[in-house]
């Protein structure tokens, strides 16, 4: 029998843009929070009506980003490696993330010394192998060193474009377009056809990376420093 999975979330109490690390963020432009609370209450009954089980961390006032809980770890059966984040307005947030998980019965590893690590966030198993993006916010090396920590396989994966800053941001592109290609669809933004054809490429793209993945999972060797 198959375990429940368990979600842990954290109540957007305190979100908001306080600062700048990334393209997207503006503090000229500040977040509905209404509206995000809502959303966040939505997804909530949403995973749970699912059959998971939703786990809740602590909000604290003047972390906003600590919302973003696949940040904090990256979590290896009952190991979890905790983040250690390149950017100080959010290093606050990681004793919190290390008191709830030992807490909840993990055993907390520390990343390796002088490399930053931003967990789940650019660390995604795929098998029992690690994708690890970094050059954004996680280096290479360090990713390396998990890997021998842990005893699994890595393949690092270079983040490129500043906007894309973390590896399930990257990851989540292609699902993203098929949504708002159907949203475009249904509203009328796009006629049929256009829409068919752009679809088409799409699963043509989605293709050619699942195969690039099953070809690596074969055979791929370990690469073990950053290019």
């Amino acid at each position: 029998m198959s375990q429940q999975p368990h979600v842990l979330m954290c109540p957007p109490d305190y979100y908001g843009i306080e600062y700048e690390i990334n393209p997207w963020m503006n503090t000229e432009r500040q977040a509905d929070h209404p509206t995000a609370v809502a959303q966040w209450s939505a997804l909530r009954q949403a995973i749970l009506a699912a059959g998971a089980q939703v786990c809740e961390l602590t909000p604290v006032e003047g972390l906003p980003d600590l919302v973003f809980t696949a940040n904090a770890a990256m979590v290896f059966g009952k190991q979890a490696v905790l983040s250690r984040f390149r950017h100080s307005q959010r290093q606050g947030e990681e004793p919190h993330n290390h008191r709830w998980l030992a807490e909840h019965g993990f055993e907390v590893l520390d990343p390796p010394v002088n490399f930053s690590f931003e967990g789940a966030g650019d660390a995604l198993f795929c098998g029992d192998t690690l994708y690890a993006g970094y050059r954004m916010r996680s280096d290479a090396a360090g990713h390396q060193a998990i890997g021998r920590m842990l005893g699994v396989r890595v393949i690092p994966v270079e983040l490129v474009d500043p906007r894309y800053y973390h590896l399930d941001i990257a990851l989540g592109s292609q699902g993203e377009v098929e949504v708002q290609l159907e949203i475009a669809r249904r509203v009328g933004f796009l006629r049929e056809q256009d829409y068919r054809d752009l679809q088409a490429r799409v699963e043509e793209v989605g293709r050619m990376l699942n195969g690039l993945m099953s070809s690596i999972q074969r055979g791929g060797t370990q690469q073990n420093d950053e290019p």
